[in-house]
């Protein structure tokens, strides 16, 4: 069999940085505080919506973090897709992937509502059978790995979890996976080790090729 391919969604299949932004901004200005700019909001983004509004609003009590997350998800439902946009050659290399025969699946930890509605908008949702969520598992732990491996009929070993952030490594890691790196996204490795560099999605199928 193929080599599965595990991707994550934001920074790895997506530049979803303004819309995340925006409905972050809208959450600061619901509690009277002033915008952060997008630089700012970018460097919270990777480890799901619970630390992304911790980070955004690290001040508020527990009655107002519930409030912080009913804010957010009620606006960025309505504008997940206003401005993300897949990067540049993906579409194509992860069709490319599907006509090859290697199984696919999205690994993140944004909630699975909003990652399908953002695979359907980008045109992948015919070619990723499988979506899993950050909203019982969230990298690095890998349970959500062997979750979509499940899903897929794989095994971890025969897997390449790719992702631009060091939760994706780790967990990838963890999960007995081969790891890239996608130095294109928003994230950093922030020095864990992967096995594999990728400077654009387009280097993503020379690097699978030569593993099979």
């Amino acid at each position: 069999m193929k080599p599965a391919i595990l991707l994550d969604l934001d920074g790895t299949l997506v530049d979803s940085r303004e819309d995340i932004a925006a409905s972050a901004n809208v959450v600061r200005q619901h509690f009277a505080l002033d915008v952060l700019p997008l630089e700012t909001i970018v460097t919270f983004v990777g480890d799901g919506v619970g630390k992304l509004l911790e980070r955004c609003c690290p001040d508020l009590n527990e009655v107002q973090v519930a409030e912080s997350r009913r804010v957010f998800q009620a606006n960025y439902l309505k504008h997940c897709c206003d401005a993300t946009a897949a990067y540049a050659g993906i579409v194509e290399v992860v069709a490319r992937f599907a006509k090859e025969g290697h199984p696919l699946a999205v690994v993140t930890n944004k909630p699975k509502q909003f990652s399908e509605l953002i695979i359907k908008h980008i045109g992948l949702d015919t070619y990723i059978p499988v979506i899993v969520g950050g909203d019982t598992h969230r990298k690095p732990d890998p349970d959500s790995i062997y979750d979509a491996c499940e899903q897929l009929g794989v095994s971890a070993q025969n897997a390449w979890m790719c992702g631009d952030h060091h939760t994706d490594l780790i967990a990838g890691r963890r999960a007995g996976c081969k790891t890239m790196w996608c130095a294109w996204g928003i994230g950093s490795h922030h020095d864990q080790p992967f096995d594999v560099q990728c400077d654009a999605p387009i280097d993503m199928l020379k690097t699978i090729s030569a593993d099979e």
